[in-house]
């Protein structure tokens, strides 16, 4: 058995530690089948990133693109097209944007339309309700009676 290559190790051992990147440094001297393998391990946020630093790896990092694609038109219930997986990849993630806000914007409206009905009802009240006279202490019927006829008395004196 062969002994690895400087590039091979270079390679595996860059493919094994990308996750905590966001830049290769300059890829211009570097053949593209030596990243590929650490390319390949990225996030679609790395991805964007080091395609952004280094423009010139965007004709041959599209078929990076493919399993986000796919997983994100699985998640979306849509068919991807075989064609450009990068320009598809930015399409639907514009589509996905787009489906959140109206997902929200309808959440937002029936939450208003019930939090509408939940406040509570004022009533007005249009003419003042009628006085009631105060009450006179309670008697019984037989002091009742004679105070009536303590006080017909006096009036005739």
């Amino acid at each position: 058995m062969p002994a690895k290559s400087l590039q091979e190790i270079a390679s595996k051992a860059l493919a094994q530690n990308i996750h905590g990147k966001s830049s290769l440094g300059d890829l211009k001297l570097v053949p593209y089948g030596l990243v590929k393998p650490a390319l390949q391990r990225c996030s679609e946020r790395q991805l964007t990133t080091i395609e952004y630093l280094n423009p010139y790896i965007l004709d041959d990092s599209d078929e990076l693109w493919r399993p986000f694609v796919l997983k994100l038109a699985l998640s979306l219930g849509l068919k991807p097209e075989k064609t450009q997986w990068r320009e598809q990849h930015l399409k639907l993630k514009l589509y996905e944007t787009d489906r959140i806000k109206n997902i929200r914007a309808k959440v937002k409206e029936k939450r208003s339309v019930i939090t509408e009905e939940k406040k509570p009802q004022i009533v007005r009240i249009e003419r003042a309700a009628p006085q009631r006279s105060p009450q006179k202490p309670f008697r019984s019927t037989i002091l009742n009676k004679i105070h009536k006829e303590l006080r017909s008395k006096k009036r005739w004196k």
